[in-house]
């Protein structure tokens, strides 16, 4: 009896375990089988993501381009009419309106474009024509072409010492819409009697670095990430005085990076902004050598 009792506890405890492990294998399937429809789902949501961001970028490639049509025209038109090309307008006022025509029109069309290389970038299609660029010649357009608007914000523009700088690598069209994106923005929010400076450096590992420098509101530091992000602005009082689309920044980033380089941002509210670019050691060449462009596209 005692030895039948045995046996019959270890039966017991030997269907009870074997109980337990079908319990746990039983468990464990159906987490697998939630863990599988999870997966399923979020890959069919990535997907969706996918696809409606590709949706996206190309409304915006297709509209832009619907736009720039007619854009063009009126901004054509309208340099004519203020021009007076085909002789006076006899009413004073009619040039007026044509140069705030062809002024809102240039607005409009410098919005498009933002939006278009947005994206163009998003979507992975911007191509960058590179060649051997002189920092110091496009310091210099860019400054000519901000001079006028810096005067009349009653602002001091200050370009510092570049004539060492060296040539750079890189798309010379994109880094002049990166340096005037920075120079805008200094300049619009920046008071009167304050300060914009472009700084240059090649840094100690090599790298050639552009800053921008002003004194302008400054950005508080829980508004940093919103005015790196598309269409994010700063949520202040002045800042919502002024017009702008909230594309600037995170364009002018994208641009960079699309170099290889690096956009950073350093600001305190009420004091002024610093953002600084920088572009990879590789893409420096030596000083004032378009020479090596040539060199360069064979090579590549």
């Amino acid at each position: 009896e005692k030895r039948a009792a045995e046996i019959g506890g270890i039966s017991t405890a030997a269907a009870a375990e074997a109980y337990d492990l079908y319990d746990d294998r039983m468990i464990d399937e159906r987490m697998a089988k939630r863990l599988e429809d999870n997966r399923e789902i979020l890959t069919a949501a990535v997907k969706d993501a996918q696809s409606a961001d590709r949706a996206k970028s190309e409304f915006l490639t297709n509209m832009s381009h619907e736009l720039r049509t007619p854009l063009n025209a009126i901004l054509g038109l309208s340099e004519m009419v203020k021009g007076e090309l085909l002789g006076p307008l006899g009413v004073p006022a009619y040039k007026d309106y044509a140069e705030d025509i062809h002024e809102s029109g240039s607005h409009l069309l410098a919005i498009i474009n933002d939006i278009l290389d947005i994206s163009r970038i998003e979507a992975g299609r911007m191509v960058l024509q590179e060649s051997t660029v002189e920092p110091a010649a496009l310091i210099e357009t860019c400054q000519r072409l901000v001079r006028a608007r810096a005067q009349e914000a009653q602002l001091d523009l200050i370009i510092e010492d570049k004539a060492e700088l060296p040539c750079v690598w890189a798309d010379e069209r994109a880094l002049k819409q990166v340096l005037l994106n920075l120079l805008s923005n200094a300049i619009k929010f920046t008071p009167a009697g304050g300060e914009v400076r472009v700084i240059t450096a090649i840094a100690p590992d090599g790298r050639f670095c552009m800053a921008v420098a002003d004194t302008g509101i400054g950005i508080a530091d829980a508004d940093l990430p919103r005015v790196m992000a598309p269409f994010g602005q700063a949520d202040s009082s002045l800042a919502r005085g002024y017009e702008g689309t909230g594309l600037g920044l995170p364009l002018t980033k994208s641009l960079v990076e699309l170099h290889g380089g690096r956009l950073e941002l350093e600001s305190e509210l009420g004091r002024g902004t610093t953002v600084t670019v920088s572009l990879p050691a590789e893409r420096v060449r030596a000083a004032n050598s378009r020479a090596d462009a040539g060199e360069q596209t064979a090579a590549e």
